[in-house]
């Protein structure tokens, strides 16, 4: 079987169809028959993400500049010659050089306080004993002794 021969787009191929243009559904004109406009839902998303990135990007353009709000320096940008490093690391820097991050905390605190009448969990640690990253594992059982639920097992077995 022969391989069609490449159609200028708009121009009728041999089986009849029109050749798709080389550009997505959204870009076309909007009298061309294949054009399908973005819905909202994917309108809001690029507005979102362009106010998500850009507001930052535009404060420190504008010399807006994050304060030093814990017991730490500034966290610096990554080099690229970290390797993987770099995105480890990339998420503490954009973290720490937020501009309006301590108006934010502010905000959140307020809010948490007016709303729920305690102190916002601001990632410290704290809470219940036991539970969370410091815990570690249960520790074994001792060498040579049963725990109490194979005890249980073995005198239910024999009686």
């Amino acid at each position: 079987m022969a391989a069609e021969p490449e159609v200028a787009p708009g121009k009728e191929t041999s089986n009849g169809g029109t050749a798709l243009p080389p550009v997505h559904e959204a870009w076309l004109p909007r009298e061309h028959s294949l054009y399908r406009p973005r819905h909202g839902k994917q309108m809001l998303a690029l507005v979102c993400a362009a106010v998500f990135f850009g507001f930052p990007l535009l404060s420190t353009m504008l010399g807006v500049r994050p304060p030093e709000l814990e017991n730490r320096p500034l966290a610096d940008l990554p080099a690229v010659s970290e390797g993987w490093g770099l995105l480890t690391g990339l998420q503490q820097w954009a973290s720490d050089n937020l501009p309006y991050r301590d108006q934010a905390i502010a905000a959140e605190d307020g809010l948490s306080r007016g709303l729920f009448g305690e102190a916002p969990s601001l990632g410290g640690r704290g809470g219940t004993v036991g539970v969370g990253p410091d815990s570690g594992p249960a520790p074994p059982p001792a060498a040579g002794r049963a725990s109490a639920r194979t005890t249980a097992r073995r005198t239910a077995t024999r009686g």
